[in-house]
């Protein structure tokens, strides 16, 4: 699940990528995914999203307390070390 508390500052496409690095990333193919084929997602709008959906936190052009939200489940490919553990799911 993805959400921002600022409009317009994550772009979501409807679609699954499973040729990632190893930590997810996708920029190598960048250019399969423009800009213009991306939803962007509302202040509050919560979306969930497969773990191959390609999706992107942009940069917002003002000075902003921005929070951005990204919800990973345990076994998930690309969960990394600085990710906080829900003490109620468990790393296997």
């Amino acid at each position: 699940m993805i959400a921002s508390n600022v409009d317009a500052s994550c772009a979501v496409w409807d679609a699954e990528h499973e040729d990632t690095s190893e930590d997810g990333d996708i920029g190598h193919v960048a250019d399969l995914y423009p800009y213009d084929a991306a939803e962007l997602l509302k202040a509050g709008e919560v979306r969930e999203i497969g773990i191959f959906t390609p999706h992107e936190s942009l940069p917002v052009k003002r000075s902003v307390q921005r929070q951005f939200l990204r919800i990973v489940g345990a076994g998930v490919h690309g969960r990394e070390d600085y990710f906080t553990v829900n003490p109620l799911c468990p790393i296997p």
